[in-house]
């Protein structure tokens, strides 16, 4: 990563009729407004978090480059392991902070930009035909000010530059701010307020529990930091303790949904346990309506003061860590409101397998995506969830469990379902619970990560319609099934990673493999840091596989190899 110290102002498109530029300007000043109540709050306590603390193995508290603390007895861990709150009695437990003459000066100090950039190359490895040799350059860019000890504001942007090797050739461009935030730190409790991203999975792999955000279609790398896969959402965030339990609320006020291809070839990322974001397998089984084009136009508008609320609070008891939540949130998979040819376009392979009658074909040649689906053909619902994780440290391995809940309750609540029946594709609500077991370590700097089992099970699914993307269409259901019944998605999951040679040389795999059914999606990536100019080369592949109607199947066409050159992190 590089830091310029370079100020830097970023523009996002208007939202809801007022423009960013006024919305951030407001926000600042209200920011430096609670700063001053800041600097007068208490100076007994700090909270540290984001990882700039660390607990060493001996268990003492390590600052920055690792200059431990010279007294534990004013450290209190709270709970929640990304949280540590020091309490001020010795000066030397505070990290140093410089403090730059005069105002110009100071600003000029606290503001700092780093930069990351790649180009990567890659070719399909299933049919060409689907998916073009692709040259694609990005650029991701991050900001942060630190004007006073108790404020900061953080902003990240990004931009894409891709030409597809089609015979005409095509450039797709894209570029956004992402998370723009301020933070103020009071007393016992941190504040975030602005667009943000809130992570809240606790497994690596499947990380059930993160869902107050939808994927982000558009920026999805196969190994994306919480931060990197998620869209943003304007609100806030409040973190801190009550005592010896950890407490955080969060509350958007908007939803901006998801962008990016119906189509799993398109999506990035691997999505462990998320598998029904796709509608179409590739961009030519479905008729060519669903290219690359961004389906923006086709999904629901931004909306403002429709809130997302979520809290959630944890404890040590024992040797055990447990973290309770509840969310009122917007559900990331659509219900679908298609044109009956468009239904038809996307449903028809799986129709095909099904051994039902061919179907009409698209009626809408040479439109666009969005031109075909309409505007607000795909909506997103508000639901219930509540999760329960637990971690338990066992020396050099962590073991966690961890659970989400959707449930219906006659006709209220659940998850929102996408069914393949005669009639083609459909939405519902069912019922979901979803668990995870993990185990992770590190077996010095050469392996690193988690080890998952995980299962989804969609309860309320009718005995006549398939689960899209996630059951086999090749398996019939038996006669005396109920009428409605369970459907579970088994798989194991590993996101593992290291260094070698001096850290040299990193490596990184992400996947999963069903265990009740033969598919397979994994990412493996291997990076070379050159001893010159601070560049890195290395190479990457894709690989999903399954069988007709399985996770590995929607995503077949998307397996590629490519190599890449970049620079910084």
């Amino acid at each position: 990563m590089h830091r310029l110290p370079t100020p830097l102002s970023f523009e996002h498109p208007p939202v809801g009729g007022r423009s960013w530029r006024r919305v951030v300007g407001i926000f600042a000043c209200v920011l430096l407004l609670v700063s001053d109540v800041a600097r007068a709050a208490d100076d007994d306590v700090i909270v540290v978090d984001d990882g700039e603390v660390a607990v060493s193995p001996d268990g003492s508290i390590r600052f920055g480059e690792g200059q431990p603390a010279s007294n534990e007895d004013a450290v209190e861990i709270v709970g929640d392991d990304d949280t540590i709150i020091i309490l001020e009695g010795d000066q030397d437990l505070a990290p140093p902070v410089d403090a730059p003459t005069g105002p110009l000066g100071r600003v000029w100090d606290a503001w700092h930009v780093a930069f990351d950039s790649e180009v990567f190359a890659a070719a399909q490895l299933t049919d060409a035909a689907t998916g073009p040799f692709r040259t694609m350059g990005s650029v991701w860019l991050e900001s942060w000010l630190l004007p006073a000890p108790n404020l900061s504001f953080y902003g990240t942007a990004l931009g894409r530059l891709a030409w597809d090797g089609t015979p005409g050739g095509r450039i797709v461009a894209f570029a956004d701010v992402y998370e723009l935030y301020g933070k103020v730190t009071l007393d016992r409790a941190t504040v975030q307020m602005g667009r943000l991203v809130v992570p809240w999975g606790r497994t690596q792999g499947v990380g059930f529990g993160d869902r107050l955000h939808p994927p982000d279609m558009r920026r999805g790398p196969p190994f994306p930091d919480p931060a990197r896969q998620k869209q943003p959402q304007l609100g806030a965030q409040i973190k801190g303790s009550l005592d010896l339990v950890g407490v955080e609320a969060v509350a958007f006020i908007s939803h901006e949904t998801t962008e990016g291809s119906l189509a799993a070839a398109n999506q990035g990322g691997l999505r462990l346990g998320r598998y029904q974001t796709a509608l179409a397998r590739s961009p030519t089984l479905a008729g060519g309506l669903l290219g690359d084009d961004d389906t923006s136009g086709a999904r629901q508008a931004t909306r403002l003061m429709q809130p997302t609320l979520a809290a959630r609070v944890w404890r040590r008891v024992g040797e055990f860590d447990v973290t309770a939540s509840a969310a009122w949130h917007f559900d990331e998979t659509p219900t679908l409101a298609l044109p009956v040819d468009v239904n038809h376009a996307i449903a028809g392979e799986g129709l095909a397998l099904l051994g039902l009658p061919p179907v009409p074909g698209v009626v809408c040649p040479g439109l666009s995506t969005s031109a075909c689906l309409g505007p607000g053909a795909l909506t997103y619902q508000q639901t219930t969830s509540y999760s329960l994780d637990v971690s338990w440290g066992l020396g050099i391995v962590v073991v966690r469990a961890e659970g989400v809940a959707h449930p219906r309750i006659g006709d209220v609540g659940g998850k929102t379902a996408l069914l393949l029946d005669e009639n083609g594709i459909r939405s519902a609500q069912v019922s979901q619970l979803s668990t995870a077991l993990a185990v992770e370590g590190q077996l010095g700097p050469a392996v690193d990560g988690s080890l998952e089992l995980f299962d989804v099970a969609w309860d309320g699914v009718p005995r006549d319609a398939r689960l899209w993307g996630v059951e086999l269409l090749d398996d019939e259901v038996a006669s005396d099934t109920p009428s409605l019944r369970t459907v579970h998605r088994l798989a194991g999951a590993a996101v593992l990673g290291g260094t070698l040679f001096e850290e040299r040389v990193r490596w990184r795999l992400r996947g999963e493999a069903s265990i009740l059914q033969a598919d397979i999606l994994v990412s493996a990536e291997v990076r070379y840091r050159l001893p010159v100019l601070d560049l890195y080369v290395g190479a990457r592949g894709d690989l999903f596989a399954g069988r007709p109607g399985s996770p590995g199947w929607m995503r077949q066409e998307a397996s590629l190899l490519g190599i890449y050159l970049g620079e910084g992190g």
